[in-house]
């Protein structure tokens, strides 16, 4: 019987190991994968990033900020669209995450409702909301663009 019990415990021990390193060997398998993609998304995100920075660079994507004063309060017109005659790669649309605007010394959020999807084309496309003072705008995208824009200007 005792030499029975040692090839009992030596099973029980080669069950207990392949039950641990057999999941981790799978696990430790797909990670190279899962880095891939992690690298994929990440070179994708700066791709778009950049493409937002060079088409306002190159004034090829023009956003407009324009006023009127309405009962006392300043109504906001944000006008996006693709400039003629600008060669550039143009992007389909901006995913606006937060509209910022500045107010006695701290930057409050527009209250919109977010996100904003905005297509991207040669006819413009506005977005419009009202606010107590003019202010200069902080425009937010959802890759981390940061777009400034003073009133009665454009980019």
């Amino acid at each position: 019987m005792k030499g029975l019990s040692n090839v009992i415990m030596l099973v029980i021990i080669l069950i207990i190991i392949l039950s641990v390193f057999i999941p981790l060997g799978i696990e430790f398998m797909y990670f190279p994968q899962n880095n891939q993609e992690i690298l994929f998304s990440k070179e994708s995100y700066n791709y778009y990033h950049c493409l937002i920075c060079q088409d306002i660079a190159s004034g090829f994507l023009k956003i407009s900020y324009s006023t009127q004063k309405v009962d006392g309060v300043y109504k906001v017109i944000l006008t996006f669209c693709l400039a003629k005659g600008v060669g550039g790669i143009p992007i389909c649309k901006i995913n606006i995450t937060e509209i910022f605007y500045y107010n006695q010394g701290h930057w409050c959020v527009v209250k919109l409702s977010y996100p904003i999807i905005i297509s991207i084309s040669y006819s413009p496309h506005s977005i419009i909301f009202y606010l107590n003072e003019l202010s200069d705008l902080a425009i937010v995208t959802n890759y981390g663009n940061l777009i400034f824009i003073v009133p009665c200007s454009s980019t």
